[in-house]
């Protein structure tokens, strides 16, 4: 409680000063609260920085909405030596410029993960995903920035939601995805080494939610909130399900289990379709865990329950191929990856109820109709796949 009196004081103090101050950044060592905040100087030392002579000469916000970040679509202007090499002109932002959503993305230390690996690890990924022309985090006020490319405008993509249909292609690219970072990362000695500071394990992640967070009150709010959207089955046994989803993080975690990169939050809003009809993901969260919580939560937010049942045996099989395409060694038996995405389908499910069961005090991450439907999807499958007897036996 101590330490988070004091993250409320510090945050609270710089947002007080920065309306204060009208604070601008101005070099790269700045860490902007908001897209308003930056400056020409600030985007021609973050962006400019290998074209010498190249400068930003204004920016103008063309559109943007506010979550659990606030996010702006920005039109660069650069000089002529800019203009030259091709810098890009259309850039997306994403910010903390609020208390509520500041404070929550810096209690659960969200920030450092998102910028470390877009800093440290995207570069070794071949894969269709977002990639930062800067991001950085500055713990001592907790402002975040991160700068794309917004490839929305660039190169015509569309971001997915789920009330989009996923096709079957479009299923079998996102399991094609997943194991093109989940194989590259398997094993990897450096997501326990120490090498990534800012990396933790998707059950310290949990634990750190429960203490920061009323992460297990606000699940059963949303599971009663939801209940017209759920099972009996599911509604009689809501601390039932709570224990089983802890239980299926202590298995997540378990290092007889193959680890790896784990992106935490694949749930279709965060999945993007190109021209060439290629799946690509991003706002990326990161943890290190076993690949099932990735994978059974993207199959089940993304597809209809009908859908899921005809198509989720082929794509594990499809997804184990990738695997070793990828070059992994072990590569799970079927039977034993059926098991495992059978008793991580409790990440999605507990994620969604809680995200419907907030309370003022919390930013609104999501509107309830997409939360109502994500609780729905996985929540069927919690009930087909049987997850409470894979988890306790």
């Amino acid at each position: 409680m101590a330490l988070k009196a004091l993250m409320i004081s510090k945050i609270g103090t710089a947002i007080a000063l920065e309306k204060l101050t009208a604070y601008r950044a101005a070099t790269r060592h700045d860490v902007p609260q908001s897209a308003e905040a930056m400056t020409p100087a600030w985007l021609t030392e973050v962006l400019c920085r290998d074209v010498p002579g190249a400068a930003v000469t204004d920016v103008e916000l063309t559109g943007g909405s506010d979550g659990t970040t606030s996010r702006r679509a920005l039109r660069v202007t650069y000089n002529a030596t800019g203009k030259a090499a091709g810098l890009p002109t259309r850039i997306f932002a994403k910010t903390t410029p609020f208390f509520r959503s500041r404070l929550q993305q810096a209690s659960i230390a969200k920030p450092q993960c998102e910028v470390g690996f877009y800093n440290e690890i995207r570069p070794e990924l071949d894969m269709e995903a977002t990639t930062a022309l800067h991001a950085a985090y500055d713990a001592r006020t907790g402002r975040t920035v991160m700068l794309f490319e917004d490839i929305a405008a660039t190169r015509n993509v569309r971001f997915l939601n789920i009330f989009d249909d996923v096709t079957r292609d479009m299923a079998e690219d996102m399991v094609r995805l997943m194991a093109s970072y989940h194989g590259p990362m398997w094993r990897d000695p450096r997501l326990s080494s120490g090498r990534y500071p800012w990396l933790r394990s998707v059950l310290t992640f949990q634990h750190r939610l429960n203490s920061e967070l009323p992460f297990e009150a606000c699940n059963y709010t949303g599971m009663d909130r939801a209940s017209a959207w759920l099972s009996e089955t599911l509604m009689r046994q809501k601390e039932a399900v709570w224990q089983a989803h802890m239980r299926s993080l202590e298995i997540c975690c378990d290092p007889t289990m193959p680890q790896t990169l784990i992106h935490w939050d694949v749930h279709i809003g965060n999945w993007y379709l190109t021209p060439e009809r290629r799946m690509g993901l991003t706002d990326w969260n990161m943890n290190s865990g076993n690949w099932a919580t990735d994978y059974a939560y993207a199959i089940a937010t993304a597809l209809k329950t009908e859908d899921r049942r005809a198509w989720e045996h082929d794509l594990l099989k499809l997804y184990l191929e990738e695997l070793g395409r990828w070059g992994v060694p072990d590569v799970p038996a079927f039977d034993d990856a059926w098991r495992a995405y059978r008793q991580q389908m409790f990440h999605g499910f507990m994620y969604w109820t809680f995200t419907l069961g907030i309370g003022a005090l919390q930013p609104r991450m999501q509107l309830p109709p997409v939360a109502l439907r994500n609780i729905e999807r996985t929540g069927q499958a919690l009930v087909d796949l049987e997850s409470l007897q894979a988890v306790n036996s």
